[in-house]
């Protein structure tokens, strides 16, 4: 769940306006924000409201991820679109991760760690780990709209695929150079808080994973192009590779995908004993059909989307 809740919003920064260099329309920008707090104030007064069993620890009493992204998507996406010199914003984000590891030295770290009985009435003190987690969020998201800079420059100007790659290796390199010396100094990433060893952990798999489907697309390009396969789509887009699938009708709707995953862990998780542990035939088949209800959804929906956008061609 960790490298998850991570992993969203890099992907958030990498496919986001400031890294595609459109302009940002702040009240648009507003509008989307509050909804993801809208849905941040229905799931808080949803546990609260059935006594959902969930962790205090993980983001607080009252706080949940919808808070941390609207946030994250409002500041990220309004500091990143203002940031226009190359490498930019992953030298903020960089900066911002290592400045908050010094301020969680010592009794700051221990402060955000208190156990919830021990701790004050208020706010803050109330959702502290949520709060300052943000930061860290942050941070993952400049680094990310840097990446996602970079690949939509492969993708308008038809630069070289190899070169992105070359440039998303150094990268890597560079997190991982991070995420040692982190490492060395005693350190462990801590997604309550997202230190600065998460924050380059997070962005050394995600790049990583950004790196490997390069790679998949350079071997797709040269087995397309030996085999003389014909395409309806523009070959620059490498578009060929995901068409129809399930993964572009998981694209189309993310946000209600998002939320429907949530809807069903919620169910599977008030409807099973989190004391006894299932068994492999039973986690399979629960497994099976969370995802086979999910992508049916998806699917629905890309073809409800579809139908609309061939409407409005015709």
């Amino acid at each position: 769940m960790d490298v998850g809740i991570g992993m969203i919003v890099f992907s958030n920064g990498l496919v986001s306006n400031a890294a595609r260099w459109k302009p940002i329309k702040l009240a648009r920008l507003i509008q989307k924000s509050a909804v993801l707090l809208f849905l941040g104030a229905c799931r808080t007064m949803v546990l609260l409201y059935f006594d959902y069993p969930y962790d205090v620890e993980e983001y607080g009493m009252h706080w949940n991820f919808f808070y941390t992204l609207a946030l994250v998507k409002l500041i990220g996406e309004f500091v990143a679109s203002r940031l226009h010199v190359p490498y930019a914003n992953a030298i903020v984000g960089v900066a911002i991760a290592l400045a908050v590891q010094v301020f969680l030295q010592g009794e700051v770290q221990e402060y955000l760690f208190e156990e919830p009985t021990y701790r004050e009435k208020g706010l803050f003190s109330l959702n502290r780990e949520g709060i300052v987690s943000v930061v860290g969020c942050l941070a993952i998201f400049f680094i990310a709209t840097d990446v996602g800079r970079l690949l939509y420059r492969c993708r308008r100007h038809r630069w070289n695929v190899a070169y992105i790659a070359k440039g998303i290796a150094c990268l890597i390199i560079i997190m991982a150079v991070l995420c040692y010396g982190l490492d060395t100094y005693g350190l462990s990433p801590s997604r309550r808080i997202a230190n600065s060893y998460y924050v380059f952990w997070i962005a050394l798999l995600s790049l990583t994973d950004v790196f490997l489907l390069l790679v998949l697309t350079l071997i797709a390009l040269c087995f397309y192009y030996r085999n003389g396969l014909d395409t309806n789509v523009r070959t620059e887009d490498h578009y060929y590779l995901y068409d129809g699938s399930l993964w572009q009708a998981i694209n189309a709707s993310g946000l209600s995908y998002f939320l429907l995953c949530n809807v069903f862990t919620g169910i599977v998780k008030m409807s099973t004993s989190t004391v006894e542990r299932m068994s492999v035939e039973t986690s399979l088949a629960v497994i099976f059909c969370y995802a086979l209800a999910t992508s049916l959804f998806a699917r629905s929906q890309w073809g409800h989307l579809e139908a609309i956008r061939w409407r409005r061609m015709d």
